[in-house]
């Protein structure tokens, strides 16, 4: 983009930011009854009327896609970043192939594919409505999965091949903010099947059977750690670059041993960390940085409507 399209679309963005539901909005939802809940969300200008609350955040964040595709003007790179709601379809589609379960609910509707598209293609082998980039991908999906019968090797052998061909196509296109965002986001998801591994006693050959490439923290690192104590646990990322600051949630993890948190924690401080990225007004940082922050948004008022117990202080920052 242009630097004034830029300089329209990080406006856009900043005036966006002051419509988000932070804590003092979403208190207004601590005392509201069940049947009010959904109600006062919309009230609110959150999404459009549903029958379930996930009806409601997934109107949200296609109205996010689509404020972000405008003022994105048709850089390509930004569906990169949407190819990864596409991968939650595919698992979702692979699933109820496979297993014979219904699991529309969750799908989503921010993808670049569209999900009749990919049911077409994965139950009926119907290419017609997939757009001719994307079908090396899939093609490449389906030769890892048509035998598989274990649904959390699904899910990582999809979140592989997606990345690759993320990574691949970032060859390309060079957006460093895109592949940082990425590398941090599957580092992050190793890091919690590591804790959640060994707090369930999986195993380390279950562990590396989930485990995504394309990361910044090499395999080797987490083969050490899996067997380490706590202590060790800790220490054994110092050296990448945010490892001092993800020390302190392995740190308080080992000391509380509470999964939800730890896994709060590392919502957070992947938000922190492309906190710095919205600030590069000549990149596509801004937009990314708004969707994660529409993305907490949707996990705390999914977290304040599943849970009576929630404080204020168990939501997310953003």
């Amino acid at each position: 983009m242009s630097s004034s399209k830029y300089i329209y679309a990080n406006g856009a963005i900043k005036v966006a930011e002051t419509r988000l539901l932070d804590k003092s909005k979403l208190a207004k939802l601590f005392n509201a009854k069940e049947e009010d809940f959904k109600q006062y969300l919309t009230d609110m200008g959150y999404g459009n009327q549903a029958n379930n609350l996930e009806g409601i955040i997934n109107s949200e964040l296609v109205k996010t896609k689509q404020f972000l595709d405008e003022v994105n003007n048709n850089n390509p790179v930004i569906d990169l970043f949407y190819l990864q709601n596409d991968a939650q379809n595919i698992k979702v589609i692979y699933k109820s192939k496979i297993f014979g379960l219904d699991h529309k609910d969750n799908f989503v509707d921010t993808g670049v594919i569209g999900k009749d598209a990919l049911i077409n293609y994965i139950f009926n082998e119907k290419k017609d409505a997939i757009p001719q980039e994307y079908l090396p991908l899939l093609q490449d999906i389906e030769s890892k999965v048509s035998n598989l019968k274990n649904a959390r090797l699904i899910s990582a052998k999809i979140d592989s091949c997606v990345f690759g061909f993320i990574f691949k196509k970032l060859e390309k296109y060079k957006d460093e903010t895109l592949g940082y965002y990425f590398k941090l986001f599957i580092d992050f998801a190793n890091i919690m099947t590591l804790i959640r591994s060994r707090a369930l006693n999986w195993g380390l050959d279950k562990f590396l059977e989930m485990f995504v490439e394309h990361g910044t923290i090499e395999q080797n690192d987490f083969i050490e750690a899996y067997s380490l104590a706590s202590d060790g646990l800790v220490k054994q990322f110092t050296k990448y670059s945010y490892g001092e600051k993800l020390a302190k949630g392995l740190k308080a993890y080992s000391e509380d041993g509470n999964l939800s948190k730890f896994e709060k924690f590392l919502d957070e401080l992947r938000l922190k960390l492309m906190k710095d990225y919205s600030l590069e007004f000549f990149s596509v940082g801004p937009l990314i940085y708004y969707y994660l922050e529409k993305q907490a948004e949707a996990k705390n008022i999914r977290m304040i409507y599943s849970n009576k117990e929630t404080e204020i202080s168990d939501l997310l920052e953003y």
